[in-house]
């Protein structure tokens, strides 16, 4: 179910010989088969290499997880936000028209107080700037099909484009744009 890739990735803009860990997640799918237990380990074996911090690209579940398993992932999430900052983007899955017409939630409102109880940074179209291994990071989350969903009921209409100044800061740019159409 699960595998750990350990890659080098050159980012323009680093200052000086500074390095990042970013722990990349992405398809957790909490359901009947896949278990918090299961999301647990993997975020476990993911934090034992002390990231800076931590980007889950959904999907978060799949269905419709109960109230209990929609609390025991606030949970488990918040374990590890109390170690690194963690990001997220939501996937097909995490609700919306597509989720809802194959089993899902028709939207990610449950999903979305799992990310605020657990402290999780939910990023829907937008780009932050945060202060990492003494050196600040712009994240940007690219509207895909899924994402421009949630940003519209959001009110969040222009798409984000890469810093073109030179002092701006180096940006990890994280997108969720595979799925089927809706």
């Amino acid at each position: 179910w699960f595998e750990i890739k350990k890659t080098k990735i050159r980012i323009p803009n680093l200052p000086g010989n500074k390095n990042l860990k970013i722990l990349h997640l992405s398809d957790l799918h909490l359901s009947e088969a896949v278990s918090i237990d299961h999301i647990d380990h993997a975020l476990a074996e993911g934090f034992q290499m002390q990231p800076h911090a931590c980007v889950i690209t959904g999907d978060f579940i799949t269905d419709q997880p109960s109230d209990e398993q929609l609390l025991a992932l606030t949970q488990c999430l918040a374990k590890y936000a109390k170690k690194a900052p963690i990001f997220a983007c939501p996937g097909n899955h995490d609700g919306g028209d597509w989720a809802g017409k194959n089993g899902g939630f028709t939207n990610t409102e449950k999903l979305q107080r799992v990310f605020k109880s657990s402290k999780v940074r939910l990023l829907v179209n937008q780009r932050i700037n945060i202060y990492l291994n003494g050196m600040t990071i712009s994240i940007t989350e690219h509207n895909g099909p899924v994402t421009e969903g949630v940003a519209r009921r959001n009110g969040v209409t222009d798409s984000i484009d890469a810093p073109d100044h030179p002092n701006a800061p180096p940006d990890l740019g994280i997108a969720r744009d595979r799925h089927p159409a809706e």
